[in-house]
């Protein structure tokens, strides 16, 4: 899943794993929030995680966090289906959804949408952070052609666009059933 913050992806994430679409949610950040939660000695956010990361990719290189990711993919989920919901680089889309055939979506929400989930959740944000490029890389698929997927649905999928085309857009600007309603449908186009 791919998007900024404040998006919905860990929403839907959990939707997928409740409709049985995958097993487990795995996240590329969990080994920066390893390293913070081991080593910090005051309450950290948003901007101490991206700040670690980038930084331990500077130093270990680029697919330091993809190859993390997939160690635990391949020693404890080989067998299984996993979601992976801070899809945030072109290098992790490119990886999963290209390379490993992952089913990519697309999460968008307008910024004010965001903010706004950011303050119920975190209790606020940094506007610096929201600004950083590791949340705007993917921004670009908005902007490809697209259909939707159904007449009378929100959801819809990039079209004429070469490797984008498996790409499907969630709006996530309205209600948690408007969400829900999205989801359920990509599923039913996958799994039944």
């Amino acid at each position: 899943m791919a998007s900024s913050g404040g998006s919905g992806k860990d929403t839907v994430a959990d939707m997928l794993i409740n409709l049985g679409a995958a097993d487990a949610k795995i996240s590329l950040g969990q080994g920066i929030h390893h390293i913070c939660d081991t080593l910090a000695r005051n309450p950290y956010g948003r901007h101490e995680l991206q700040t670690v990361g980038e930084d331990m990719r500077n130093v270990f290189g680029e697919m330091t966090w993809i190859d993390y990711t997939d160690s635990i993919i391949n020693d404890k989920y080989a067998d299984k289906s996993v979601v992976i919901p801070d899809v945030r680089k072109l290098l992790e889309f490119a990886h999963y959804c290209v390379e490993r055939d992952y089913k990519p979506l697309y999460i968008k929400a307008n910024t004010s949408v965001a903010k706004q989930r950011l303050n119920q959740r975190d209790g606020g944000y940094k506007q610096t952070d929201l600004d950083n490029s590791i949340e705007h890389q993917l921004d670009f698929l908005e902007k490809l052609p697209s259909e939707r997927v159904f007449k009378d649905g929100k959801l819809r999928k990039i079209v004429g666009s070469g490797v984008f085309d498996n790409v499907y857009i969630v709006d996530n600007n309205g209600t948690l059933d408007d969400l829900k309603a999205q989801i359920e449908s990509w599923y039913k186009l996958h799994h039944e």
